[in-house]
């Protein structure tokens, strides 16, 4: 969000780097814009998807500002590993 209201992204390449489209894109910035400091984005979905835990949120808070571009795919795999503990990944 910070890349595109400074203006180092578009709108598409911000959606495309995020995996949302537009409309979603422009309801969580205008969320972050409204409280930028302690911006928490929830799991996308609607009431589909139980909140995310606390180790769940630590990590993303750690992990996604040292990736640029970020590694989507590393994310997704360890939130899957972090919120299913039963989960391995196949080596």
């Amino acid at each position: 969000m910070a890349d595109f209201n400074s203006g180092l992204l578009d709108a598409a390449l911000a959606c495309h780097q995020l995996g949302i489209g537009k409309s979603r894109f422009y309801q969580l910035r205008t969320l972050w814009l409204k409280n930028q400091s302690s911006f928490q984005p929830g799991a996308s979905g609607g009431n589909h998807y139980t909140p995310w835990t606390p180790d769940i949120r630590a990590f993303l808070k750690s992990f996604l500002p040292i990736g640029h571009p970020p590694n989507y795919q590393l994310v997704s795999d360890e939130l899957l590993r972090l919120s299913c503990p039963w989960h391995s990944p196949v080596r």
